[in-house]
């Protein structure tokens, strides 16, 4: 049986993981952060009317703390499949704190709270040009605020502020971005070295359950057929015992490279399931020809000195769950082959290829 969980399937688990920690972390620390900001600002904050940016900042922090309770329960699959809307939210919740305290206090320098509102923004969200749209919007607003409230130091020192903000929200942003550049290319590397073969280049076991899946799915909302080759190399062991295995690594190479060139042209996917195993897989058109195919798959191989059994199965998608089946029973008619020229060439010999089986 082939592996039930694709490279693609565990690389969508991890990422779901990665993000849902992130935004655990973010909402329990932002939670944790709000309400000691309002507790302080009502103990010890002199400004006027500091009670109404404290209240603001109390619904914050309730809100981020129900935010953590729903992402660690039933429902946080469900709000993990839109985390660009969960980070905008949280953006936007910060941003309104800083202009809450601005006007209700008329106070708008040094205005720490916005300062550090663009930090937070280029630091935790993930996409860089829609921080950087809210990153703008902060400075937009900070900027009317100023104008309607006047800064005691004047406005150019105001505009000073904003743009060493600015510059080192930047920084944040590009090496935020960079990271998860190289992040993404290091995952990209991981997978195909899980899926593709390193001896052959061709698909792995774990390459051929993907575009199996991915194929007989098409079949199935198409109505296409789908066919099963299962080739086995003779003689490796043999080449192995008595020529070293790098002859064997060869004799696998030179047959991949002949799957390759054969079947590729026609519309075929072939891949190394393992040892001297290889699966060729056709969908629609080319299972109208799929015995001219393996005849030419036999007959590359024999110009190659290669000798192999070949088994193959067809059928409908939409009456098969997955293409195990398919295989199995082309497996089963690859060692019905072998079988068949083995008693005609004798179990010490094998005297090239035979025609393929239906």
């Amino acid at each position: 049986m082939l592996p039930q969980r694709s490279t693609a399937a565990m690389s969508s688990v991890a990422d779901r993981a990665v993000v849902q920690d992130r935004l655990d972390i973010t909402l329990a620390l932002a939670s944790a952060l709000f309400t000691v900001t309002a507790v302080v600002q009502l103990t010890a904050d002199p400004a006027p009317a500091v009670w109404i940016p404290s209240v603001v900042a109390l619904v914050t922090a309730a809100v981020f703390a129900i935010g953590c309770v729903l992402v660690r329960g039933r429902h946080g699959q469900f709000l993990l499949r839109r985390p660009m809307l969960w980070s905008a939210g949280v953006a936007a919740l910060v941003g309104i704190n800083p202009f809450a305290y601005m006007l209700a206090t008329g106070i708008t320098y040094p205005a720490i709270g916005a300062l550090l509102t663009i930090v937070a923004i280029a630091a935790l969200f993930p996409a860089w040009r829609v921080a950087a749209a809210i990153i703008l919007g902060v400075n937009v607003c900070w900027l009317v605020t100023a104008v309607a409230i006047p800064p005691e130091p004047g406005l150019p020192t105001l505009l000073v502020q904003m743009a060493k903000a600015d510059a080192l929200a930047a920084m944040i942003m590009l090496t935020w971005e960079r990271t998860r550049s190289r992040v993404a290319g290091a995952n990209e590397l991981v997978r195909q070295l899980a899926v593709v073969d390193d001896l052959t280049g061709l698909p792995n076991r774990r390459g051929l359950l993907e575009r199996a899946t991915e194929l007989v799915d098409d079949a199935r909302r198409t109505g296409a057929p789908v066919a099963v080759g299962f080739v086995d190399i003779d003689g490796l062991k043999s080449v192995n015992d008595h020529a070293g295995h790098a002859a064997g690594d060869d004799m696998i190479r030179r047959a991949a490279q002949c799957l390759a060139t054969t079947t590729v042209s026609s519309g075929l996917f072939v891949a190394r399931l393992a040892g001297d195993e290889f699966v060729v897989i056709g969908v629609g058109d080319p299972v109208l020809r799929w015995s001219d195919h393996l005849v030419a798959v036999r007959g590359a191989l024999a110009r190659q000195g290669i000798s192999a059994s070949i088994g193959s199965a067809i059928g409908d998608a939409r009456e098969i769950d997955s293409v195990d089946r398919l295989l199995s029973e082309a497996d089963w008619a690859m060692m019905a082959d072998k079988r068949s020229r083995r008693s005609v060439s004798g179990p010490e010999r094998d005297d090239g290829p035979q025609a393929s089986p239906s």
